[in-house]
């Protein structure tokens, strides 16, 4: 069953707010980046430096790694996702979900309520659009811990990806968004033009129907991170 806040009000971000948070999300486009592609200076219409849309790719397994086949001595070992009171937390389906050993929940929660994005926007409201886009810059900066293979990317070992941590590592940019003040509407919307450019889902996974560019269950998993934060199951400390 959906969320309530499915329902919520669905909000875009302005295109130049969009510019602001790709440009700190991710370093200048360079035209021999496997990942993040950029068109060469010499490209018409003035795209010289900016981001080439992602290209199809048809899923591998050469990527991918099972949570069973990561050692217990390893950093990143599975176990059990459990909120700050030590119950289980399972997915919509009753299934129980793992995490990374390093990354815990309450990691997440206490970054973003020391960010704080809701308090640094209100505080230079007066000031205007400049100022405000100023805060999503920074705002921008502590999303790029997120990016496949940076510091908080839950999903990937190695730069592989563990499918059972597929799900924890979207509710873990819910719990960060929740606890840092960020709207919801703002969250997936953020999260739907990064994946516009950089991800790669399999055609067999469904996408939701506001966030054309998510799978539903990346958006589920984010409202889920909302509700877990904002129920009081997750706190910044265990």
């Amino acid at each position: 069953m959906r969320s309530h806040l499915a329902n919520q009000r669905r909000q875009k971000l302005a295109p130049d707010v969009r510019s602001y948070i790709l440009r700190d999300l991710v370093a200048k486009a360079a035209v021999d980046d496997p990942v993040h592609p950029g068109w060469p200076k010499d490209a018409p219409d003035r795209q010289g430096g900016r981001f080439r849309p992602k290209q199809p790719t048809t899923p591998t397994t050469a990527n991918r790694l099972s949570s069973r086949d990561i050692p217990s001595y390893h950093p990143k070992h599975p176990v059990p996702l459990m909120d700050s009171h030590g119950n289980p937390i399972t997915d919509d389906r009753g299934k129980p979900m793992l995490r990374p050993a390093d990354l815990p929940p309450e990691m997440f929660v206490a970054k973003g309520l020391a960010f704080d994005f809701k308090q640094r926007l209100a505080a230079v409201e007066q000031f205007g659009l400049d100022a405000e886009l100023q805060v999503v810059a920074q705002l921008a900066m502590q999303l790029a811990n997120f990016r496949q293979g940076g510091p908080w990317d839950a999903q990937r070992v190695g730069g592989q990806s563990v499918d059972e941590y597929r799900d924890y590592a979207t509710i873990a940019i819910g719990l960060y968004m929740a606890a840092a003040g960020v709207l919801i509407e703002t969250a997936l919307s953020i999260e739907n033009e990064y994946a516009y450019w950089f991800s790669h889902f399999s055609p067999d996974d469904p996408k939701d129907d506001v966030y054309t560019s998510l799978p539903r269950r990346n958006v589920r998993n984010t409202e889920i991170g909302y509700e877990l934060y904002q129920s009081g199951r997750i706190t910044a400390a265990p």
